[in-house]
């Protein structure tokens, strides 16, 4: 009768390595007597947590991980141990690490456990049977524990065997990166390295302003505003306080060419003209200097209050 059982488990485990936790061995249909009788036989041998394994399976580094991410719910294989997964350069530490969801509260013997409060769904990856954190989270996870060389060289390496894109490494970059948090700086400094023209998607930076203006409690400007002075020149306002004349605009750029600061230039003009005042906000003046984009954003609006009373 527990031959069936046994059998079913080793499919169940195919592609694991051999590891499985006691749920999934009672889902089977093993009884708590089962399964304690076949650890005490050394059929099943304990691993991380509430995980157990196959004894015929050799305990690697990829069948140690499995186990890890099996303990915790939520978890997935991290920083080195994501990129030696991946197969990243510069990542081959023996010791395997996992990310769990803040407030786990977990410590497994022989695993590094880092908490997030930020790791979602569409951050996490299932390869060769292991879910690891994707290649650009883990990338800009790996700025916290490489060095700034070695950073570098992963991302030469993910970039020219295609696997990663500018676009996307940046992307998950903005999402991620908050003042503060250890490693940001330097995976920014290796970025702009490759792109130094390279432009926050309009979407992000807007969005994050907004959320900045918002929970500073301050009213929230219209999106996207066409004016009437600029009806001879290109784009719309990205944001504007009608009453108060004011514009806000918002600027992902790094650098900017000629071209643009003449634009640019030629819009606040027009504005000037009209009666309106332009405020212009970098990315980095919005995600490390908020304080300094609210006084100012506060300032504009009350002065414009002043004026009309």
């Amino acid at each position: 009768m527990t031959e069936g059982l046994d059998a079913r488990l080793a499919a169940s485990t195919r592609g694991r390595y051999g590891v499985f936790t006691r749920t999934i061995a009672r889902r089977v249909g093993f009884t708590e007597k089962q399964i304690k009788d076949r650890l005490a036989k050394g059929v099943w041998r304990a691993m991380a947590g509430e995980t157990l394994m196959l004894a015929g399976c050799p305990s690697t580094f990829e069948a140690r991980l499995v186990a890890a991410t099996l303990a915790v719910p939520g978890a997935a294989g991290s920083f080195e141990s994501a990129g030696r997964v991946l197969r990243m350069p510069c990542c081959d530490g023996e010791m395997p690490v996992i990310t769990v969801p803040r407030g786990s509260n977990h410590r497994l013997p022989g695993v590094r456990v880092r908490e997030s409060s930020d790791l979602l769904a569409r951050d996490v990856v299932r390869r060769w049977g292991i879910d690891v954190t994707s290649r650009e989270r883990t990338m800009c996870d790996l700025g916290r524990v490489l060095s700034t060389d070695d950073l570098r060289t992963v991302y030469n390496d993910q970039f020219h065997r295609g696997f990663v894109t500018l676009e996307g490494a940046y992307g998950v970059y903005y999402r991620y990166a908050r003042r503060g948090r250890p490693g940001v700086a330097k995976v920014r400094q290796v970025l702009e390295q490759y792109s130094p023209g390279f432009a926050v998607p309009e979407s992000v930076l807007e969005q994050r302003t907004l959320d900045l203006l918002r929970g500073a409690g301050l009213p929230l400007p219209d999106g996207q505003v066409e004016l009437t002075f600029w009806d001879q020149l290109i784009g719309r306002a990205d944001f504007a306080y009608i009453d108060e004349r004011i514009v806000i605009e918002v600027d992902g750029r790094l650098y900017h060419g000629p071209e643009v600061f003449e634009s640019d230039r030629e819009r606040d003009n027009a504005a000037g003209l009209a009666g309106w005042r332009v405020l212009r906000f970098t990315w980095k003046m919005v995600t490390e200097r908020p304080d300094y984009v609210l006084a100012t954003v506060t300032e504009a609006l009350e002065q414009a209050h002043r004026r009309a009373a």
